[in-house]
């Protein structure tokens, strides 16, 4: 604060003087002595501070019963963001000095404060978000990002992860049930049915000594697990081969494993004679010959004993079976029209030991 001696000496003079002159007696209540007031109080600080200005300084009060003091300092320079308050008020009331004067008004305050500068680039990772695209699915959530890859690649509809790689495999969680991959998912797994089993790629199906008629899979008799050759039976013959039923049960279908191209075909069973074919058991109606399994329900189902007998088909023209070439088996033929109905009894016929075919009986 700066003070000034010199002025301060001589009001100090001026008023012993003017108390003599008066006598010492009180000046007239509302009289104030201009060209001996007392000095003003300083300005604040040019500049306030960071938050504020600096505060004026007071104006000198005037001595008791004297004159009045000098006015408040003005208000310091305006820092950020308001300005400097006005100095304290002057001296007291008449005849204890001039009335106050009020201090100074603050400065406004400086500049404004600085606009911040641009935001940075916005995080990747704005929870809940997830992603999926060239193989990598990233989950975003609140502690962050995490990325997995899909091994099988990304689905179209969705923003997961393909479940499984190709739709309609089949896969066996177990060896009794199955389940398909469907639009990338895997289908509910799915028991298989009594009797069946998983078989990857073809689902449930029957066991390799079975075969399926109807939803359901039945024992078999005869040739039933696939030989590896393409055999060839003649059109216009009924060609039965010796099979053994191992225990009593019920004839419920016939069956044979064909390629494509053998047109149609009929199915019979008959009985062992001791030295061939004797009476008819049981036969299927006409049927498409397909590749695989084709197993067709006979005409009317028939128990039978544990014993020989003899299986086999008449073609529509030249057929198309699974034959074995590495073993043989007792065969016998005789001319058969596609069209007519199968002889009660065998009759008489050819024999041969030609490798075995893929004939078979269905029973349960």
């Amino acid at each position: 604060m700066m003070t000034r001696p010199s002025i301060w000496v001589l009001q100090v003079a001026l008023v012993a003087s003017a108390a003599i002159a008066w006598g010492c007696s009180e000046l007239p209540a509302g009289t104030f002595d201009t060209q001996t007031e007392f000095p003003s109080g300083d300005a604040g600080p040019a500049s306030g501070g960071a938050s504020q200005g600096g505060a004026g300084e007071g104006g000198k009060g005037g001595l008791p019963m004297l004159l009045g003091g000098g006015r408040g300092g003005n208000g310091g320079g305006g820092g950020q963001p308001s300005g400097g308050a006005g100095g304290p008020a002057g001296g007291g009331s008449p005849n204890t000095g001039g009335s106050p004067n009020t201090g100074g008004s603050p400065n406004t305050g400086g500049t404004a404060p600085n606009t911040g500068g641009s935001g940075g680039a916005a995080d990747a990772c704005v929870p809940p978000r997830v992603s999926c695209s060239s193989n990598m699915r990233t989950v975003c959530d609140a502690s962050g990002s995490l990325t997995t890859t899909c091994p099988f690649g990304c689905l179209t509809t969705t923003t997961d992860c393909r479940e499984c790689a190709t739709d309609g495999v089949i896969e066996c969680p177990s060896t009794t049930s199955a389940r398909t991959c469907t639009n990338g998912r895997w289908t509910a797994v799915t028991a298989c049915s009594a009797n069946k089993t998983c078989e990857a790629q073809k689902g449930c199906v029957c066991a390799a000594s079975q075969a399926l008629l109807q939803g359901r899979c039945y024992d078999t008799s005869g040739f039933v697990v696939p030989f590896d050759y393409l055999g060839t039976p003649s059109q216009g013959f009924l060609g039965l081969q010796k099979i053994s039923v191992s225990s009593a049960a019920k004839v419920v279908g016939l069956g044979l494993l064909g390629q494509p191209g053998s047109g149609r075909a009929r199915m019979a069973l008959y009985k062992d004679a001791g030295t061939g074919p004797s009476a008819l058991v049981a036969e299927t109606p006409a049927f498409d010959v397909i590749k695989g399994q084709v197993n067709v329900a006979v005409t009317a189902s028939v128990s039978v004993a544990a014993g020989v007998y003899w299986v086999g088909a008449v073609f529509e023209s030249p057929g198309k079976v699974n034959q074995d070439v590495h073993t043989k088996v007792a065969y016998r033929s005789r001319a058969q029209s596609f069209t007519a109905g199968f002889p009660s009894t065998f009759g008489s016929s050819s024999e041969s030991m030609p490798s075995p075919f893929n004939y078979y009986v269905l029973v349960e």
